[in-house]
């Protein structure tokens, strides 16, 4: 449907939403540029269109391109169908912003951060340095995809959504993400503590990490034994090094 050229550049522009984000106007300026390139004919042709498809729009920067992808498949169509792209972008952008939402914030984001953590002290900072551009990889792949299947595939964002909010892979992740980010949490400390010469901030850097560590467990909802068992663990590591 789209030139792979320009389904580059609307990559590229989205990579930036975020960058364009206001009170006033959410991310709405920010979808309106990166579909600009979508869309032929005269400058002002391209500008009515998109007036006329422009609602209020905030989402999950993450998931944002399978809805704007969506959204360009109908005004890309001949006649364009404006009307069909602002309902691409209001019945899904609450949807896929607290998928989004809960999808990185309580998985891939801990995950990140524990893995950096075990990298850190395995391999130094080149080892979190190639785990960063891993995930700068793994992201832009994944952005690229939702695009694509956005812009090919606009009746399936339905399926798209089942596929990605599945209890197994959310579960999943969610519980790899909190263990992976208390485990590499409880080490740290471990070792700021063991760095430490008092034996009384020690302690008490030792004690705030398994506090903290029941409190975000709780508030998380991941009360399996595996989750503490691991926090457990990581706790375990730090007051060995505490010890040594």
């Amino acid at each position: 449907m789209l030139p792979l050229s320009t389904r580059f550049r609307i990559w590229l522009r989205l990579l930036l939403l975020q960058s364009t984000w206001s009170y006033r106007r959410m991310q709405t300026c920010g979808w309106l540029w990166a579909a600009m390139p979508g869309l032929s004919g005269s400058e002002r042709r391209r500008a009515d269109l998109l007036r006329q498809a422009s609602t209020h729009f905030n989402t999950h920067p993450m998931l944002a391109p399978l809805i704007v992808g969506a959204a360009l498949s109908e005004l890309h169509r001949d006649p364009p169908d404006p009307d069909a792209a602002r309902e691409h972008l209001t019945r899904w952008m609450g949807t896929f912003g607290a998928l989004g939402d809960m999808l990185y914030w309580q998985g891939l984001s801990w995950c990140f951060a524990g893995a950096s953590v075990l990298l850190w002290l395995a391999g130094g900072t080149h080892a979190v340095l190639a785990l960063a551009a891993a995930w700068l990889v793994g992201e832009g792949w994944l952005r690229w995809w939702l695009l694509n299947r956005g812009i090919h595939q606009p009746e399936n964002i339905a399926e798209t959504m089942k596929l990605l909010a599945k209890p197994r892979i959310r579960r999943g992740l969610n519980n790899t993400g909190l263990a992976t980010g208390l485990f590499g949490a409880g080490i740290l400390v471990g070792q700021l503590a063991t760095a430490e010469q008092d034996p009384l901030i020690a302690t008490l850097l030792v004690a705030t990490a398994a506090l903290a560590g029941a409190w975000i467990g709780s508030r998380s909802l991941m009360r399996s034994a595996p989750i503490w068992f691991v926090l457990a663990s990581g706790l375990a590591v730090a007051a060995a090094m505490t010890g040594g």
